[in-house]
């Protein structure tokens, strides 16, 4: 490990379990979940990215700061990467009605690497 990343770690206790690259938080259950920007209690949550599918009831890993690397991605460096609905990353910045708040979840350093750094949600509800 290079020092940078710091992670989340659950089971996955979801039906269907949980896909990679995905924004997800740790519920005090200590299962992880998809976080959504339509889910207001999911603003002040730890948030990370899985760095991989996981299948129901298996151990599941996501990255809460530091890089990342997605072969098919395409992300436009310059602009920072939000909470978009159900667990998905989008560059595009969320509105209401629709999302209950906004917030960045990392930067891409290229256009396959993200690096994961969560800030404060933005409420717009």
């Amino acid at each position: 490990a290079n020092g940078l990343v710091s992670g989340l770690a659950g089971s996955v206790a979801r039906a269907g379990g949980l896909s990679g690259h995905q924004a997800v938080y740790l519920a005090n259950t200590g299962v992880m979940e998809y976080a959504s920007y339509d889910q207001v209690d999911h603003g002040d949550e730890q948030l990370g990215v899985t760095t991989g599918a996981t299948s129901a009831g298996l151990s599941a890993t996501a990255v809460a700061f530091g890089p990342i690397v997605e072969p098919t991605w395409n992300w436009t460096v310059g602009s920072p990467v939000y909470l978009g609905p159900n667990g998905a990353l989008t560059q595009i910045y969320p509105v209401s009605p629709g999302a209950d708040f906004s917030r960045v979840i990392g930067y891409p350093l290229n256009s396959t690497t993200l690096f994961v750094a969560c800030q404060p949600a933005i409420h717009l509800a």
